[in-house]
């Protein structure tokens, strides 16, 4: 009954409200591609689950499906936010178009931009399981589309 009053109140912009009311507790994407997650390119929606702590920054780097595959320098898009205080991650990040990829995520604890295996949290697309080696590009690539792609990464942590 509320959201006809407020629909009949507001007219057409009563509907994306009545819509943000429908769904509570929707994630916001965050990060400085925030906005592309909400529009028509290509672009991944990344839910980075299961932080250790609130310190530090996560890393999101974006690759592609090829022989670059965490090669240094060679990644298509890199992001670095501050994690959040409260709850999961969601983090968007442009693409430069449909095409695979492959997702790596850090959890930098300190902030240092360095990986530190004992003291830090990673992920992949894909969630494969790894150790002290990285995963093969076989077992992270994806396909992303012309729009909105999403994917849940679960970090893990050696310490």
């Amino acid at each position: 009954m509320a959201k006809v009053r407020l629909r009949r109140c507001l007219g057409g912009a009563g509907l994306a409200i009545a819509a943000m009311l429908a769904t509570p507790g929707a994630a916001q994407a965050i990060g400085p591609d925030a906005a592309a997650c909400s529009g028509r390119a290509a672009a991944l929606l990344v839910k980075v689950r299961g932080l250790k702590n609130r310190e530090g920054l996560i890393r999101i780097s974006t690759y592609p499906a090829d022989a670059d595959w965490l090669a240094k320098g060679r990644y298509v898009r890199r992001i670095d936010v501050a994690v959040p205080a409260a709850g999961d991650a969601d983090i968007c990040v442009a693409l430069p178009g449909p095409g695979r990829y492959g997702v790596a995520v850090l959890h930098d604890r300190n902030g240092d931009h360095k990986v530190n295996i004992f003291k830090d949290g990673g992920g992949f697309s894909n969630n494969p399981k790894f150790g002290m080696s990285k995963p093969e590009v076989a077992a992270v690539a994806f396909a992303a589309g012309a729009g909105l792609t999403t994917l849940d990464i679960q970090l893990k942590y050696l310490g």
